[in-house]
């Protein structure tokens, strides 16, 4: 058995991207919809040396041999993910998700709903995975959002504390705005 993975680690102005296997990491940036992932997918491999073309790749979805993934957690003692390094500039939205969300909708619909939620990331979120229960739901669906608004605006909180909100079968976490530590500021002296 094994699992895919995608991790993003936000720094100052970059955002730290690893991953493994055909979870995906996308940026919303400009009025585009961008895939900063690669999947480790059989039909990912085929399109990649021009075995098949695009179209063919989007008909192929749905068999169950060309989802077979080619790098995951677990099989092996060791995985080397792929990894990379993306400035984060004002407006960017990153969204994180498993397959169960990509193999039932499409990037266009993904975009799509991104531009009629705008920055409400909470309805973005139950849209999109109700779109995929709504066609199957075949797999787990996750989707992880985060957005900057203004990334030269520094907080001046270290710590931001979250809590889950289950409707259903879906878990959501949402910033706890009360419950924020307070820096305290010292004097020399």
């Amino acid at each position: 058995m094994g699992t895919t993975i995608v991790v993003v680690y936000f720094l100052s102005r970059f955002a730290f991207l690893a991953h493994v296997g055909d979870s995906r990491a996308y940026v919303y940036r400009q009025g585009r919809l961008i895939q900063l992932t690669e999947d480790h997918t059989v039909i990912n491999r085929w399109l990649k040396i021009g075995q098949i073309t695009k179209e063919q790749a989007i008909r192929y979805r749905s068999s169950p041999s060309s989802r077979f993934v080619t790098r995951s957690l677990g099989p092996k003692p060791e995985v080397r993910p792929d990894t990379s390094v993306h400035p984060i500039q004002a407006g960017d939205l990153f969204l994180l998700c498993t397959d169960g969300l990509v193999d039932l909708v499409t990037d266009r619909e993904i975009l799509k709903k991104v531009r009629e939620f705008g920055e409400d990331l909470e309805g973005l979120a139950k849209s999109l995975i109700s779109m995929a229960n709504g066609r199957g739901g075949k797999d787990n669906i996750t989707v992880v959002l985060a957005h900057f608004l203004d990334r030269e605006k520094k907080s001046q909180e270290e710590t931001e504390v979250f809590y889950r909100s289950h409707e259903g079968d879906t878990e959501i976490f949402l910033r706890e705005e009360n419950s924020l530590p307070k820096r305290k500021k010292h004097r020399g002296g």
